[in-house]
């Protein structure tokens, strides 16, 4: 049975298709109040990104935000955001690598726009944000047109807009990106920060979105309008649940000490050339792989049997001549870097490499001033003894 699935897996993979995603143990903050829009929102929200997931919803954040996959805190109305612990656990929370859905609404909630922004802008480090009050746009009237952004406006669903029924929002997006972006009022709904983009929660991924009716089903019908309901967009929904949304960035790599060149004597070859490199996000393994080549150019080498660490010992047995190295710094799903090419230049048998302290060796004549204070000394000493 187990290499049966293996097989239906490979084909699957072959052919494109989706393998079903691992369960996820996700946790819904939604408050108290009687509201028949958030009523349907999350019972849409657990119909299209949680199938199969554990979900698990209360009033409160739990005691303990370990062992969940993802927070989606939906309490727009009020100022619970604020509460200092609540703000602690949720920087914790991001800061140990978690994943956060957190929605705010219009201008109506604007305790709770606050404490969001606050606790963006001051705890987690995602920049300078400011509010952008959905119900000003001109001809929209409260219900502004937002482009989608990409990736968010393709896979799995194709969703080039979004029309908000009176959102909140930010005029820049801080250190995070647009998820959806109104050019007439150069403000936007929805923001993602993905991870290494939250200066002070660097393993985080975090989306913040200023409306919640955008998760809506078309079966909705607000203050008695017949359904479908028109602003709700399981598309862009669908699209958000995605594992797209917390993709981190791949990794960066700098070369931050170049390795320098040597001079060294045939015959007594020794030493090593090194380089120090890292890559961002921290805790990924780094590889070195070096080079010699016959230009002093720092690709079209030859990869150095067995020199793979970030210190190469220059092979011994080099006759003279001028020899040039470089290494090529790699980590997974990084583009790799090369260091600069560096030049070893091999001396003679019986030379002084350059960048070698000279012995100092007495010459004949300085003997020969050695030799005749010792015997002046010597007289010296003799006469005093005869009384001279």
């Amino acid at each position: 049975m187990k290499r049966l699935f293996c097989a239906l897996a490979g084909a699957a993979l072959a052919l494109g298709l989706a393998t079903p995603a691992q369960a996820e143990n996700i946790f819904i903050v939604r408050y108290t109040l009687d509201d028949p829009s958030v009523e349907d929102a999350v019972n849409n929200l657990q119909a299209i990104c949680f199938a199969g997931d554990t979900v698990t919803m209360d009033w409160k954040p739990p005691a303990s935000l370990a062992g969940y996959d993802q927070i989606w805190d939906l309490r727009i109305a009020g100022g619970t955001f604020v509460m200092p612990a609540v703000r602690a656990a949720y920087t914790s929370y991001l800061q140990a690598g978690g994943r956060m859905f957190v929605f705010g609404e219009n201008r109506g909630h604007m305790p709770r726009n606050n404490s969001i922004l606050s606790w963006i802008e001051n705890d987690v480090g995602g920049g300078a944000l400011t509010f952008y009050d959905g119900y000003i746009p001109g001809p929209s009237t409260g219900r502004p047109t937002q482009t989608v952004e990409p990736p968010f406006d393709s896979t799995p669903n194709s969703v080039a807009s979004v029309t908000y029924d009176y959102p909140g929002g930010v005029t820049s997006p801080g250190t995070g990106q647009w998820i959806t972006y109104d050019a007439a009022n150069n403000a936007g709904t929805a923001v993602l920060w993905k991870p290494g983009t939250l200066a002070n929660a660097p393993a985080g991924s975090l989306v913040v979105v200023f409306d919640i009716n955008f998760m809506n089903s078309s079966a909705f019908s607000p203050q008695g309008a017949p359904p479908p309901y028109p602003y709700g967009s399981p598309e862009l929904l669908g699209n958000l649940c995605g594992k797209k949304v917390n993709a981190a960035p791949p990794p960066a790599i700098t070369i931050t000490t170049q390795p320098s060149g040597r001079s060294v004597t045939e015959g007594a070859v020794s030493g090593s050339l090194s380089v120090t490199a890292t890559v961002n996000p921290t805790g990924t393994a780094l590889s070195y792989q070096w080079y010699s080549n016959t230009t002093p150019t720092n690709s079209g080498g030859t990869p150095i049997g067995g020199a793979t660490g970030s210190t190469f010992t220059l092979p011994a047995g080099l006759t003279e001549g001028t020899y040039y190295y470089y290494v090529v710094v790699s980590a997974p799903g990084a583009t790799s870097v090369a260091s600069n090419a560096v030049t070893v230049k091999v001396g003679p048998k019986g030379s002084v490499p350059s960048n070698s302290a000279p012995t100092t060796v007495p010459t004949m004549g300085e003997w020969a001033l050695a030799l005749l204070a010792l015997l002046l000394a010597g007289l010296g000493f003799g006469a005093l003894r005869r009384g001279v």
